[in-house]
């Protein structure tokens, strides 16, 4: 959630007329990606600031985009930086969009962005994959998504979720790490208006209240085919036991970690059959305001693999302090280690 206080309407940087020749020179396409969009045309040259979601006694504290501003190589990622780095292949779920696109979504309260010039504090991370199929992935409409997706393309991040149509928001993705394939899926049960369909860009989106996911069995069962090992992310606001019930389900068909977002605090993973399941394991960056759920304390989950098979898991509880995360320490760590536990 790098973007979570980028929530200005319209930036400064924004003042040129993202229609012309710039847009198509910058992001790579000339066309808005579907006739379901609010179109706009006009050319946006106000300037209007809103206050940011992070707060400290009362004052307005300073947004990831003023920390950029003043240190574009400002280390967000604290001392997990080498770990992520080092790791075989790393994975998020990366809740805003990167695009200098000024229209916000219609109606939506909370939407974010990066700044492009920003966005390779995201391989500075060692970021290898994004999760696009969630919540925020549209915030600032199809053309903020496609400009995401071709930021991560310059970067060499590979992604899923997303996509000028629902063929394209369904393709998986393939890593090849030593002797061992591993195939990757997404998708998100929030917001069905972000769905994509067979002409309109948008997210994969599914309602697994509705059995409207066994199109996503089946493409599993087609992945065993090509890949040792099968990872599926899902970013949900259903009733956790929804959740459970559908996370369990990907497993019986093959999945072997359901990788679970969008709670906005820690929950417990569970091995289940061959599989693993973590439900979410909290919020790793952004710079929301610290509460009393703790919503600033999260966990990393290193999932070691030989052969196709799961042989050792490790919980690296993290803490964020202000705009930089950190492995936590002292009552952080005993915080997330009575939640994040390891249920055999």
């Amino acid at each position: 959630m790098i973007g979570r206080s980028f929530n200005k309407i319209f930036e400064q940087s924004d003042k040129y007329n993202y229609f012309g020749d710039q847009k198509e020179r910058e992001i790579g396409y000339s066309s808005l990606p579907s006739d379901r969009e609010y179109r706009f045309t006009q050319s946006i040259t106000n300037k209007v600031d809103l206050k940011s979601n992070w707060l400290s006694k009362g004052e307005i504290g300073p947004t990831f985009y003023d920390i950029f501003q003043n240190n574009s190589r400002y280390n967000i990622w604290g001392d997990t930086r080498k770990h992520l780095v080092n790791a075989d292949l790393t994975l998020c779920n990366l809740k805003n969009c990167i695009t200098h696109y000024p229209i916000k979504f219609p109606q939506k309260p909370n939407c974010y962005k990066l700044q492009p010039q920003y966005s390779d504090i995201l391989k500075a991370g060692g970021i290898d994959y994004c999760n696009l199929a969630n919540d925020h992935a549209m915030d600032f409409m199809g053309n903020g998504m496609l400009d995401t997706r071709y930021s991560l393309n310059e970067l060499g991040i590979r992604y899923t979720g997303s996509g000028n149509n629902i063929d394209e928001a369904s393709e998986p993705v393939y890593f090849k790490k030593k002797d061992t394939t591993i195939g990757i899926l997404s998708a998100s049960d929030h917001y069905r208006w972000f769905g994509a369909e067979e002409k309109i860009a948008g997210i994969r989106y599914i309602d697994i209240t509705q059995n409207g996911w066994w199109n996503i069995i089946k493409q599993i069962q087609e992945m065993k085919k090509k890949c040792d090992f099968i990872i599926f992310s899902f970013n949900w606001k259903m009733k956790i036991n929804k959740v459970e019930s559908f996370a369990k389900k990907l497993i019986d068909y093959g999945v072997n970690v359901v990788y679970g977002c969008s709670a906005h605090k820690i929950l417990p993973i569970e091995k289940y059959k061959h599989g693993l399941i973590i439900y979410s394991s909290g919020n790793f960056i952004d710079d929301y305001k610290v509460t009393n759920h703790k919503n600033n304390l999260s966990y990393i989950t290193d999932v070691y693999v030989d052969n196709g098979n799961i042989y050792c898991i490790k919980i690296r509880p993290t803490s964020r302090n202000l705009h930089q995360v950190n492995f936590a320490k002292g009552q952080d760590y005993t915080t997330i280690m009575k939640v994040a536990n390891f249920t055999s």
